[in-house]
């Protein structure tokens, strides 16, 4: 009889797995280059190692019962083996942790990582989105969608509560088979507000409900029939956030309930414009915002928060590049005037003029001292903590600015606009360019089709001299960006950002190429000079890039306001540059490592 080790060499087991092992790690190696191209996931490249991994085995099983010739019939024990190791491999792909967003619920989150005591718990709520109920849902959209949104004003005033930013409850607005216990564990907040809206006719009906996420206990629940006026739905909103101050036994002052009952206007139509407005404004639809939140205001010239919004929607005109500055800023420092005679203590008011602030007149203390107002009246203003970390960043306050970012990812945990974007952002202006890529590509795997988190990787790569990393994200930026469902800015600005990457790399010629089309394509539509400018700076053209800063000046580019980033860093210390952020109200040593 034939000994073991002559069995082993006559169905060469050895040969076998040896050149399984060959083709394995060959398989490995073009994956993970495939993977980085298409952005995998980290758990789908984990799966498949996994199952290579099982694949040894069962490898030797059927070299074992057909590795001699002739032995070609299969055989109970050796289907039981097979049988065994495919379970097994199964068993174990299936215990590779995934991100939530990659979850069969489909909702993205990062609040997994965000823990709190039980008394934090017991204050963060949730209000989520109100199921619409209308005969014509489509139709009636944009007015259940603003009483979410005008009920989330109203809790947000009641200072003892942190409400989590609406985009985050966003995420939940189609939430088929996910109970309020799962929704409250993927936001971390210990209440939730739930709802819905109907509307027939002349008249709505709101049914809503406070539950407690640890234990489903309802808290408080009423239903609202009314008419469709704008006083009705003013009154409604004013209720359910007194209620929910009662429930949860929340101490008002008398300020925050005479917000909280203020009624903005009492005309039907400029209030259902303002909420059509609002809508698309929301929704990144500038243009479509703008004669909306015009008649609301026309409609009713007294309507503060109509002239507020309307002053934003200028401003985010001009700077995403869809209207010249020069047209829509004159505008939005009107509107924001009238809305600051009307109500300057109101919290749209005071963003208008942040945003006045900062865009046009470039008051940089009244924007920090503005800021601070705003958090103080809304201290769960993901908004405001972002912008003041913006600002923070801005004047070379790094520390705070990430801390201030850390606290808007806390009210806002599933939004990659703020969760994400910048905390990555602000650790990238501080320059510490890996803790940002840690951030940064977390986020770019829980929104794969997002692409910010990109753009920031990319440069992050440049500065940090990983070149190839840092193209293959800037190209991956512009083509979501051109795939996006909306565009919130040209895809030419988009091109100039890959310009700056490949000029810092040293690709030169493609980045001379794009930089070519857009000085051709200024000819006929808006290009953003400070754009413009930046390419030159990493092209070493600086003569270029002082004229082109001077001409962004003029246009009140908004791209001004990123001068703290650190691909300016070539010409921080020239005099002009120094001379030319003077002219800003901004100090000379602005985006300067501190």
């Amino acid at each position: 009889m034939p000994s073991l080790f002559q069995r082993l060499k006559q169905r060469k087991l050895v040969q076998w797995a040896v050149a399984y092992l060959a083709g394995a790690w060959l398989v490995t190696e073009v994956l993970d280059v495939i993977g980085e191209r298409f952005h995998w996931p980290d758990w789908v490249l984990q799966g498949l190692i996994v199952l290579l991994a099982f694949g040894l085995p069962i490898t030797l099983v059927l070299a074992w019962y057909h590795g001699e010739k002739g032995r070609q019939r299969v055989g109970g024990l050796e289907l039981v083996l097979l049988a065994a190791l495919l379970v097994a491999g199964g068993f174990a792909v299936s215990f590779i942790p995934r991100s939530a967003g990659e979850l069969a619920t489909g909702v993205a989150s990062t609040a997994t990582t965000l823990e709190f005591p039980e008394e934090v718990l017991a204050r963060r709520i949730a209000i989520l989105p109100l199921e619409n109920l209308s005969p014509d849902p489509e139709a009636d959209e944009y007015l259940v969608d603003g009483l979410h949104e005008e009920i989330q004003t109203q809790v947000s005033i009641i200072s003892s509560l942190d409400v989590i930013s609406r985009t985050s409850a966003l995420q939940f607005k189609d939430r088929t088979g996910l109970g309020i216990r799962e929704i409250g564990n993927s936001l971390a907040v210990g209440l939730v507000l739930d709802g819905s809206v109907r509307k027939a006719g002349a008249t709505v009906r709101l049914a809503v409900q406070l539950v407690d996420t640890r234990t489903d206990r309802q808290l408080w629940a009423n239903r609202y029939d009314r008419q469709l006026t704008a006083t009705d739905l003013f009154e409604i909103q004013s209720d359910v956030a007194l209620q929910i101050a009662r429930a949860v036994e929340a101490q008002l002052t008398p300020d925050e309930i005479d917000r909280i009952e203020k009624q903005g206007t009492q005309n039907d139509q400029a209030y259902d414009a303002y909420l059509a407005g609002v809508f698309h404004l929301r929704a990144f639809e500038f243009l479509k915002a703008e004669p909306l939140l015009s008649r609301a205001v026309a409609l009713d010239p007294d309507f503060a928060n109509a002239h507020a919004q309307l002053a934003l929607n200028y401003i985010m005109l001009g700077n995403t590049n869809l209207r010249p500055t020069s047209d829509v800023f004159p505008k939005a420092l009107a509107s924001a005037e009238r809305a600051q005679e009307l109500d300057e203590a109101l919290f749209d008011t005071q963003q208008a003029l942040v945003a006045i602030n900062w865009s046009v007149e470039r008051d940089w203390p009244e924007v920090e001292r503005r800021l601070r107002r705003m958090i103080s009246q809304n201290p769960s203003s993901s908004l405001a903590h972002n912008w003041l970390a913006q600002y923070l960043s801005l004047i070379g306050e790094h520390e705070s600015a990430v801390d201030h970012a850390q606290r808007a990812w806390e009210l806002d945990p599933l939004s990659w606009g703020s969760s994400g974007i910048w905390v990555g952002a602000t650790l990238y202006h501080a320059r510490r360019y890996e803790d940002a890529i840690r951030s940064l590509a977390r986020l770019s795997e829980q929104v794969p089709g997002e692409y910010d988190p990109h753009s920031f990787l990319a440069i992050s790569y440049a500065l940090s001299g990983r070149p190839e990393l840092a193209v293959q994200h800037a190209r991956r930026a512009v083509q979501l960006h051109e795939a996006e469902r909306y565009s919130v800015e040209p895809t030419v600005s988009v091109r100039l950002f890959l310009a700056t990457i490949l000029a810092t790399v040293g690709q030169e010629a493609e980045a001379r190429d794009i930089l070519t089309e857009a000085l051709r394509l200024r000819e006929s539509e808006h290009v953003s000079a400070g754009y413009l400018a930046l390419v030159h700076v990493r092209l070493g053209e600086l003569e270029a890039a002082f004229e082109w800063l001077d001409t962004a000046r003029e246009e009140r580019d908004s791209w001004l306001f990123q001068l703290q980033d650190p691909m300016w860093d070539p010409i921080r210390a020239d005099p002009r540059f120094r001379a030319f952020l003077t002219t800003l109200n901004l100090p000379e040593d602005v985006g300067s490592a501190r």
